[in-house]
């Protein structure tokens, strides 16, 4: 079974699922979707969605393989991308997303691609092409409000299942699946939006035990 997890500002929603195939996003999200998505070079989301941006940790995880080369030219091309694209993430966390410095990084990341583009090493001349060919989508979130430019959130929200799935091995009937993605997703709801997950559950509970309407999940406004 593949365990699926999509965030949004105050939204996260866990899907437990034996596809990982496309026909899942169009359950969950529609036949379209009209918002941005972050994602990796996992082509099934690629091919659903019209705008995306590129996580940039995907491509620093690359970097640093080039990094861990045992040519010094490869070593010195790994860290020249690993250096600029950690700075894009600094600059946009400083709010510096659309400013000089910004531009000139985007600048200096575009310049090691281009030259290292026909590099007599696969893996170099591999990733400078990939940033190259997908380039509108690795700088997208410089350029639009509100994108991230990883999508760590959502990594950080699925380790958590992925420890647990080890520990307890699973779930082991279709109702258990069940169970865990949707306690998975109020856990996950409560905690990116800031209220009390223990709370939360004892509410519904007694809604239910009442048979009066289940309330929803509280946003904090602290």
């Amino acid at each position: 079974m593949w365990a699926w997890v999509f965030v949004a500002k105050t939204l996260v929603f866990f899907h437990i699922d034996s596809s990982r195939g496309r026909k899942v996003l169009k359950e969950i999200l529609g036949e379209s979707f009209s918002g941005i998505i972050i994602l990796d070079y996992y082509n099934v989301y690629r091919n659903y969605s019209e705008k995306w941006q590129t996580c940039l940790a995907h491509i620093i995880r690359k970097a640093k393989g080039l990094i861990e080369d045992d040519e010094q030219l490869v070593q010195a091309v790994g860290c020249l991308l690993k250096r600029e694209l950690k700075l894009m993430i600094s600059l946009w966390r400083k709010g510096w997303g659309k400013t000089p410095e910004m531009d000139e990084c985007k600048a200096r990341l575009r310049v090691i691609c281009t030259y290292n583009k026909d590099n007599d090493n696969k893996r170099v001349r591999n990733l400078c092409k990939l940033i190259l060919d997908g380039w509108e989508a690795v700088v997208y979130f410089t350029e639009v409000d509100g994108i991230e430019p990883t999508n760590n959130i959502a990594e950080r929200f699925l380790r958590l299942l992925v420890i647990s799935r080890k520990i307890n091995f699973g779930s082991q009937s279709d109702a258990g699946v069940k169970t865990t993605a949707y306690l998975r997703t109020v856990a996950g709801t409560c905690k990116i939006r800031k209220t009390s997950t223990w709370n939360c559950l004892a509410s519904v509970v007694e809604a239910y035990r009442k048979g009066i309407e289940v309330p929803m999940i509280p946003l904090s406004l602290g």
